[in-house]
C-alpha cells in the first residue's frame, strides 16, 4: 500500500515550487513526484490524502521541531537578516542534509529519497513564521510513516 499526497503546493527543497503536486510514497521512500494527473499512481489499495491548498515540503533538519512543539524561530531570523523564505527553507532542509552528509537520503522531496515530509496548512513562502506554530503542521511523515497528524485530511482508501 502506498501513501499518496495529492493536490498540494510542493516546495521540494531545491528552490522549486510546484502547484497541484502529487507525491507517491512506497514504504520508506518517495517513488514519484510531479504534477497531479501526470504522476503514475500505483494500482491497489492506497492511502490517498487530499492536501488541496496546503504546502508539502521536506521535513526540516533542525531537530524535527515540528514533532515536539518547540519551534525555534531560526527560519524567521534567516529571513529577517536577508534570506528569502525559499532560501531559509532550503537552508533547513537540503543544505542541512548536505552539511550532515545525508543529501543522498534526505533534504528534498524527490524520487528515491526517504519520505521525510511535512504538510503545512499555510504558505511559508508568504510568511515563514507559519512554520513556528505546530498547529499549522498538519501531517508529518518520517521514513514513510505518518508519525503526527493534527487535523483530519480528506482520505480515500483506493487510488483514483
Amino acid at each position: 500500500m502506498s501513501i499518496i499526497l495529492q493536490h498540494g503546493n510542493l516546495i521540494d527543497g531545491t528552490g522549486a515550487l510546484l502547484p497541484d503536486a502529487t507525491v507517491v510514497i512506497d514504504g520508506a521512500r518517495i517513488s514519484a513526484v510531479g504534477e497531479t494527473g501526470q504522476v503514475e499512481v500505483p494500482p491497489g489499495d492506497n492511502q490517498v490524502i487530499d492536501v488541496t491548498g496546503q504546502t508539502i515540503m521536506p521535513g526540516m533538519m533542525d531537530l524535527h521541531d515540528h514533532l515536539h512543539g518547540d519551534a525555534s524561530g531560526t527560519l524567521e531570523i534567516f529571513v529577517r537578516y536577508g534570506m528569502t523564505e525559499m532560501e531559509a527553507i532550503e537552508a533547513a532542509t537540503r543544505v542541512a542534509a548536505k552539511v550532515m552528509g545525508l543529501e543522498d537520503r534526505l533534504g528534498t522531496v524527490e524520487s528515491g529519497k526517504e519520505a521525510d515530509i511535512i504538510v503545512v496548512n499555510a504558505d511559508p513562502l508568504k510568511d515563514i513564521r507559519v512554520l513556528q506554530d505546530n498547529n499549522n503542521i498538519v501531517l508529518v511523515l518520517k521514513a514513510g510513516q505518518i508519525v503526527r497528524q493534527t487535523q483530519v485530511l480528506s482520505q480515500n482508501g483506493a487510488s483514483s
